[in-house]
């Protein structure tokens, strides 16, 4: 479990088997295609749940670097 305190995600599933799980959202499996929004300094983890590898586009707004975006572990619990 994470966040990013500079940046709203957004994230593309190009292939079956991802699982999105976010504070007080229940989990959520999106299909292929669907767009998939977690706004900045919102707790999340992305899980690939499938025995295949998970294909999936992110992109992270207002900023021009990775660096940038920032990331923050959850310290009540292990990612």
């Amino acid at each position: 479990m994470h966040r990013h305190p500079h940046a709203d995600q957004f994230m593309v599933p190009l292939s079956r088997g991802l699982l999105v799980e976010s504070v007080g959202v229940e989990p959520t499996e999106p299909g292929v295609g669907q767009i998939i929004v977690i706004s900045k300094n919102t707790w999340h983890e992305v899980k690939n749940i499938s025995k295949d590898d998970c294909v999936c586009i992110h992109v992270f707004s207002n900023v021009d670097t990775i660096g940038e975006v920032g990331f923050q572990p959850y310290e009540g619990r292990a990612s």
